[in-house]
């Protein structure tokens, strides 16, 4: 197999074409202020590999989003109106779909709903993927965090 490899990427650069021959600029002829701007451009990240999730990190009392948290399930009117909400939208998606009319019959009606509601106490979680990152004049490998 490692020889297949080898074989195949020596193949592959018998048949690319130089920079040159595909009318490229290789950057020899760069001036001292071209070099200046493209050091000042972001790194590019090339990922290897797939993203590993991550736990996002507990909520401490005063984030942000914990205090909206805390805001909302002090409000009961809000929260009795966003469970509400949360089951019409549910009642009516069930209803206009033709598999569970089939096994339910229609219409469907709303009865009741049971819905507590729970907030996180963590953030969502992080990805990060491990990478090369390349700038003007340094290569390294890097991981990096993205949110989903």
């Amino acid at each position: 197999m490692g020889e297949e490899a080898c074989y195949n990427m020596s193949a592959l650069r018998e048949n690319l074409d130089s920079p040159e021959e595909m009318g490229m600029d290789t950057g020899k002829d760069m001036s001292d202020s071209d070099m200046e701007e493209m050091n000042g451009q972001d790194p590019i990240f090339i990922p290897l590999g797939w993203p590993r999730m991550r736990q996002g990190e507990l909520y401490a009392p005063s984030d942000a989003e914990w205090q909206e948290f805390v805001r909302v399930a002090r409000d009961k009117q809000r929260l009795h109106a966003l469970r509400d909400e949360l089951a019409t939208i549910v009642w009516r998606r069930a209803s206009q779909s033709s598999q569970i009319g089939r096994v339910l019959g229609n219409p469907l009606t709303l009865t009741g709903s049971w819905l507590v509601h729970r907030f996180p106490y963590r953030a969502p979680p992080e990805y990060e993927r491990s990478g090369l990152e390349i700038a003007a004049e340094i290569h390294t490998t890097s991981r990096r965090d993205s949110r989903h």
